[in-house]
């Protein structure tokens, strides 16, 4: 039909001829090639019985206004052809049938894209329903993926805020050692400088001779200063009890034996004081390393406190994001409500307007083509025009 009635139209209303120069087609699809040949060899002369009467015309053109709404640009054409269908005068007839056939043409045009209209709303709707779909699998997996996020950054602020807790006693516990660290310094300082006193304004000036340290009640006093300075850092009991008797002495009296407790308290003030120095680094680097776990320890709890704060912030958009979420799969939701029934009525549309054009088609197009006038053409001519045709085309 869509390639038969175009040429069928056309040439009723483009060319004008008489009803004995139209030309029947055979790729029509409501009629069979043995059938046309028959129908054409009996088709009646126009004004016969079988023919497109101006009553006929009348009839087709009744029913189409009935069946549908005819298009503004053809209304003055209906209009004429019914004026011609109903006059009596000569020639209105074949008038009545080309103006039916611009009037047919029309209306199947008007149908097709009525019935085009009613397809692509309903290609839409189920686009749509696609494209709802896939919007609402991927709102549903966005507001999943925000929760999870949510409750991540929420268990790493409570991981965060214990790490504060564990740096904040790290901290108590690295300065408390650094300040014993630093008092062991300064007791070993103290100790270093008292037995170097001791050495320097003590011992040595009653080592070297008696007379150069004062009087007898000075001396005992000395000799007291020097026994308990060593008894305090460690110096041989025996020796401090014999050191006394040999320090009192005057250096021209001092013998052999006398010169070995010398040599002894010299190596004992020796040692002391090294093993006092040697506490004295020890403690140094002790404090040092107090003073480096104290630092390192502020800066993980100050990095403990800004993650805090940087997964509170992330908590709150992880917060609005699931906000969002629910909110766009809410509008997703609210769409899809509406569109069983948005589809269902394009479906009604699209098959209301198929069956308005299949009834068209079977009602006044099957009469108008059923008594259209045609021609007589032999077989053979009828095949050479089609090749012609299928050459230009």
């Amino acid at each position: 039909l869509g390639s038969f009635l175009p040429r069928c139209l056309c040439v009723a209303t483009s060319r004008h001829v008489s009803p004995r120069a139209m030309t029947l087609r055979r790729q029509t699809p409501l009629m069979k090639r043995p059938a046309v040949a028959k129908a054409v060899k009996d088709a009646p002369k126009a004004g016969a019985k079988g023919s497109l009467t101006s009553r006929r015309c009348l009839t087709i053109l009744e029913r189409v206004e009935k069946m549908c709404s005819i298009p503004k640009d053809i209304q003055k054409t209906f209009r004429e052809a019914k004026r011609a269908a109903k006059s009596a005068k000569k020639g209105d007839h074949e008038k009545s049938a080309t103006l039916l056939g611009s009037v047919m043409a029309k209306v199947v045009n008007a149908f097709e894209e009525e019935q085009r209209s009613a397809r692509d709303g309903l290609e839409k709707a189920k686009e749509e329903e696609k494209t709802l779909s896939l919007e609402q699998v991927e709102a549903e997996t966005q507001l999943k993926n925000a929760k999870q996020a949510m409750q991540d950054f929420k268990l790493k602020l409570k991981e965060s805020s214990k790490n504060i807790v564990v740096q904040t006693k790290a901290l108590a516990a690295a300065s408390a050692e650094r300040k014993s660290a630093i008092q062991d310094v300064k007791l070993a300082e103290k100790e270093c400088q008292q037995l170097q006193e001791v050495q320097v304004k003590t011992y040595q000036p009653l080592r070297e001779s008696r007379e150069s340290s004062g009087s007898g009640a000075a001396i005992r006093k000395q000799i007291n200063m020097l026994c308990k300075a060593g008894q305090k850092v460690g110096f041989h009991q025996e020796l401090l009890s014999i050191a006394p008797a040999v320090l009192k002495k005057e250096l021209t009296r001092r013998q052999t034996f006398d010169q070995m407790v010398l040599k002894s308290l010299d190596s004992e003030f020796s040692k002391r004081s090294q093993a006092l120095q040697s506490k004295l680094e020890d403690n140094q680097e002790s404090l040092t390393a107090q003073e480096r776990a104290v630092e390192e320890t502020r800066e993980a709890m100050a990095l403990a406190k800004e993650t805090v704060k940087q997964t509170g912030r992330q908590i709150a958009h992880a917060e609005a994001l699931v906000e969002s979420s629910k909110q766009s799969l809410s509008q997703v939701k609210k769409k899809a409500k509406h569109l069983p029934s948005m589809l269902k009525q394009a479906g009604r549309k699209y098959e209301q307007t198929s069956g308005r054009y299949a009834k068209f088609r079977s009602g006044p197009l099957a009469t108008y083509l059923a008594y259209r006038p045609v021609r007589q053409v032999d077989d053979d001519e009828d095949l050479k025009e089609e090749d012609e045709e299928a050459t230009q085309r």
